[in-house]
């Protein structure tokens, strides 16, 4: 059996609320951010700039720890907020629905995270 290291146990937490438009925010981020993880394409296209426990970033050609997926000419944040501003009482599932439209129609790039900026 393992020893329990009670220096790496917390025993407790105290997670504060949030304002609902923000956990509504961080919802649809999330969901977002999973999505583009989980998808095969992405991954697969991940995997073709995999050099070991690094990845060489297709546009700049950086070696790097990670890649993303990039909205190209628009932040992805900024887009959530302008979705959630145009249809404020929308429940979380619409909203959900209206950013994967959204995302559907917006070039994404697998890129560092210095080209993920310049990509905005």
């Amino acid at each position: 059996m393992i020893e329990m290291n009670y220096s790496f146990v917390i025993d407790q937490f105290d997670f504060k609320s949030m304002p609902s438009q923000a956990l509504m925010k961080r919802c649809l981020r999330e969901m977002q951010q999973k999505r583009f993880m989980t998808n095969t394409t992405v991954k697969k296209m991940k995997k073709l700039q995999r050099l070991g426990d690094q990845y060489e970033c297709p546009h700049c050609h950086s070696i790097v720890r990670r890649l993303t997926a990039a909205h190209v000419g628009s932040n992805a944040s900024q887009m959530i907020d302008c979705i959630m501003y145009e249809n404020p009482s929308a429940d979380l599932a619409t909203l959900d629905f209206l950013v994967r439209q959204k995302d559907n129609q917006t070039k994404i790039a697998i890129c560092c995270d210095a080209c993920n900026k310049a990509f905005e």
